[in-house]
């Protein structure tokens, strides 16, 4: 039980400092205030495009 516990933790911390990113050589940093601002408008509007002929015109039973 105690092998399992100790393993589970471990994968865990493992899985917590994986997910850990530094920010990459060359990059700028930005102050919250910024960060949050360019969340905020975003830098692109909402982009839509259709699938041709999806869904079909005409569907059947038969149809996955």
């Amino acid at each position: 039980m105690k092998k399992r516990a100790l393993g589970i933790i471990l994968l865990l911390g493992l899985l917590f400092l994986i997910s850990c990113k530094g920010t990459a050589p060359g990059d700028k940093p930005l102050d919250t205030e910024a960060a949050i601002q360019r969340v905020q408008t975003g830098t692109e509007g909402v982009k839509l495009s259709l699938v041709q002929n999806y869904p079909p015109n005409l569907l059947y039973d038969q149809n996955e």
